[in-house]
């Protein structure tokens, strides 16, 4: 464990050292009057040789841990009086990529401050939380042989009702046979990937025995196509899911599209919640709950109109003319224009992802 800015005198230091018997101890009063920086390792667990290898060993420490995690002052007041607080958002809870891929539901909690002028600061690792899983488009799919005519078939499903209607259905059967169409073929493409350039790479050492073999060469061609392949796909599917629009690196590795992947499904989670009475709730299944509670409590109640008694309201008013343009029944070809103005390079979702199709077989 290290500390930072301590700022606890000389004097003070031995009843802190006491307290962490089984720990060795290493500071900077040599350095500073305070001894701003601490160190406590647990002799049961560490085996200490000397305190220059000890410092050695933390400055490699960087290259050498995977998932890390750093706490620092978050937000601080300077309590110069009632009136002339002056509030500074300085430090912050940091944590590289790969500690999001590992614990995906940390959260971090502001405590008050109270007397000092710091708040304390509190990072939870909470319960596994899985999202729901939202459907989202890959334009990889449209490479696939059998896309066009999953695409078609679903679409040309008979279906009565209003253009939005029938739009809407449409949408959900073409949705469901992508979805099909992705458990069978794009499914564990990271795997496929592995497995690819594992059976390249056997294939090619053969290659180098017998680089006359005609069978050989051409088993080595099948399946350098099928690695790229694989690669091609599965890179284009981890920039649209990471939202990442260009990359410098052509060969970059996956475990940055994986983190952002992580670090955009944190955004999305929310670990903690206040409730109608203030009081804050964590945990899954308590947000959810708090959730329904304040809906129920704002939707669920019936009040008695009376119109006799509604006070006008006062600012611009629709016309005429422009509530029957609201209320007019949504054409195909206004459809059709929406869906084109979409970007092909985002992640869709359920109500864009035709883009691609539609372009294809002009709607």
């Amino acid at each position: 464990m290290g500390l930072l800015e301590t700022r606890v005198s000389l004097n003070n230091s031995a009843d802190i050292i006491r307290k962490f018997s089984n720990y060795y101890v290493l500071n900077n009063y040599s350095h500073h009057y305070n001894g701003r920086i601490w160190f406590f390792l647990d002799t049961r667990r560490v085996t200490v040789i000397s305190s220059q290898r000890l410092w050695d060993e933390l400055r490699g420490l960087a290259g050498k841990v995977i998932n890390w995690i750093i706490l620092g002052d978050f937000n601080i007041t300077n309590k110069r009086g009632v009136a002339a607080h002056v509030w500074s958002r300085l430090d912050r809870v940091l944590s590289n990529p790969s500690w999001l891929v590992e614990y995906p539901n940390t959260q971090v909690n502001v405590l008050p401050s109270r007397i000092s002028d710091h708040s304390p600061l509190l990072v939870v690792v909470q319960e596994s939380y899985k999202p729901r899983t939202q459907f989202s488009y890959l334009n990889c799919w449209v490479e696939h042989k059998e896309y066009d005519g999953v695409v078609l078939q679903a679409w040309g499903l008979p279906v009565r009702g209003s253009v939005m209607f029938r739009f809407f259905t449409r949408l959900k059967n073409v949705r469901q046979s992508l979805i099909q169409l992705h458990k069978t073929n794009f499914s564990g493409i990271s795997k496929k990937v592995q497995e690819a350039k594992k059976d390249l790479e056997k294939c090619q050492l053969q290659l180098q025995l017998r680089p006359l073999d005609p069978i050989l060469f051409e088993q080595e061609q099948q399946v350098l196509k099928r690695y790229l392949t694989f690669k091609k796909t599965e890179r284009s599917s981890l920039t649209q899911r990471a939202k990442i629009q260009s990359i410098k690196y052509n060969d970059a590795p996956t475990s940055y599209y994986f983190s952002k992947i992580a670090a955009r499904k944190h955004q999305s989670i929310i670990g903690r919640i206040k409730d109608r009475q203030g009081i804050e709730k964590f945990g899954t299944q308590e947000v959810n709950h708090a959730f329904i509670e304040y809906y129920r409590w704002l939707l669920g109640q019936k009040v008695d109109v009376n119109c006799a008694h509604m006070i006008e309201l006062k600012g611009a008013k629709i016309l005429t003319s422009d509530w029957e343009g609201l209320c007019k029944e949504v054409t195909e070809t206004e459809i059709q224009s929406d869906v084109f103005s979409i970007d092909s390079n985002k992640s869709p979702g359920k109500m864009d992802f035709l883009l691609t199709s539609l372009r294809n077989h002009g709607g």
